[in-house]
């Protein structure tokens, strides 16, 4: 995670290799987490690999909305703040989906979040 275990990279790759798994897997923040952290980026993921000589990267990089859902989602958000459940419901995506597609619109800046009353709103 980006700011908060990436310096450590170099001291568990060593513990890694005492250890001598099957196989090494490195993964990043993908969905909108619940604490304030950061994906590391395509690159600084490539520079793990560097680190982490026989690991692969498993995060889905294809990081777009199609064009379509976005224009949907924005539409959405453009007449009410919604949580991510109601997106789903309104749009019939997956709610795996539908967390993955707002972190890229927030990134984007097309969309914003704010906590109100308890919920987690999306708005444009």
């Amino acid at each position: 995670v980006k700011g908060v275990n990436d310096h450590e990279a170099p001291q568990i790759a060593s513990l890694v290799e005492e250890i001598g798994p099957d196989r090494v897997q490195l993964n990043t923040v993908v969905r909108p987490p619940s604490e304030p952290v950061e994906p590391l980026s395509q690159d600084g993921m490539l520079d793990m690999l560097d680190i982490f000589q026989d690991a692969e990267v498993i995060p889905d990089w294809n990081w777009h909305v199609p064009r379509d859902m976005e224009q949907e989602i924005v539409s959405l958000l453009q007449e009410n703040p919604c949580t991510v459940v109601e997106i789903g419901e309104q749009t019939g995506l997956d709610m795996r989906d539908v967390m993955k597609y707002v972190k890229i619109l927030e990134r984007e800046e097309r969309v914003k979040r704010q906590s109100q009353e308890g919920k987690l709103l999306f708005y444009v």
